[in-house]
């Protein structure tokens, strides 16, 4: 393994701002890179939105979390001053989902779980390819924002196009739509289409 001092250059920590030398390294919270200072380094911490993409992404906080990264977590919050009730409650990429009229109700009553579909209403800046118009499968939480929690599973498809994951997500949200939903207004089982205007 390298030093850092046969690596490092002049930039700017990406964990703590500071300009000074830093080295790219290989994140621990996903397939990234970045630069980090000789003591964000050393210390094991990573940027808090980074960490807090990565882990929303893993499952709920802590319960789904294996030990050692509940360990890098708490290390990070002590760090970047924020409690583990701010970093449950999450701050990624906010998206406006259309959703049908059941999921509505099941958000503004607080409920929470998996097996919800929504669909995009506007372009993905985290997830190039995740456009408007694509099924997207999440889980509501409560009184916090609605995740959705795929970005683990994909990430271990490094091979797949833009085209190819925008097709998995579609499989992916219609499994948890319940497979085989007619689309078809003359099918005697068809509900209506899967959205309408609700947006939150």
């Amino acid at each position: 393994m390298p030093k850092f001092e046969e690596i490092a250059h002049e930039g700017r920590c990406d964990v703590c701002g500071k300009q000074t030398n830093v080295a790219v390294c290989a994140s621990s919270c996903g397939p990234i890179s970045l630069a980090y200072c000789r003591s964000c380094l050393e210390a094991g911490l990573e940027p808090y939105g980074i960490m807090l993409a990565y882990i929303s992404g893993a499952g709920h906080w802590p319960d789904d979390i294996n030990p050692a990264y509940q360990e890098l977590v708490r290390k990070n919050l002590a760090f970047h001053g924020k409690t583990e009730e701010e970093f449950a409650a999450g701050n990624g990429e906010g998206v406006w989902v259309l959703v049908d009229p059941k999921t509505k109700q099941a958000h503004d009553t607080d409920a929470t779980g998996g097996g919800y579909v929504g669909i995009l209403d506007n372009d993905s800046c985290y997830y190039p390819g995740l456009n408007a118009g694509q099924l997207i499968p999440f889980e509501l939480r409560g009184s916090y924002r609605p995740v959705a929690n795929f970005h683990s599973f994909l990430s271990k498809l490094p091979r797949l196009t833009p085209e190819g994951k925008a097709l998995l997500l579609e499989r992916i949200a219609m499994y948890q739509a319940g497979h085989n939903r007619p689309t078809d207004p003359s099918d005697p089982h068809y509900e209506g289409p899967l959205c309408c205007a609700c947006q939150y």
